[in-house]
């Protein structure tokens, strides 16, 4: 699922590499409720880079209960335009 963001950011890949980017497609979901963690696999740029981004973990995740996907593409576009 594609998410646009309202305004483009700059993920650092390497030190020395950056790219920025208007849209993140995340590809994968990981719900681990042994360690109480929600991480979202996101690819963007022009060669396809992927970056795990933890959506919720801990009390964050008790808090959040039962997440759907609306509430994971609002957590990556909130995570994204922070960076």
């Amino acid at each position: 699922m594609i998410i646009n963001l309202d305004n483009p950011i700059n993920f650092i890949i390497r030190p020395i590499l950056e790219e920025s980017v208007s849209s993140v497609d995340i590809i994968e979901l990981r719900d681990s409720p042994n360690v109480k963690k929600v991480i979202a696999v996101i690819k963007f740029g022009q060669n396809n880079y992927t970056k795990n981004l933890t959506l919720w973990e801990g009390v964050d995740y008790d808090n959040i209960g039962q997440w759907t996907d609306t509430d994971a593409q609002a957590r990556v576009k909130e995570i994204c335009e922070g960076l």
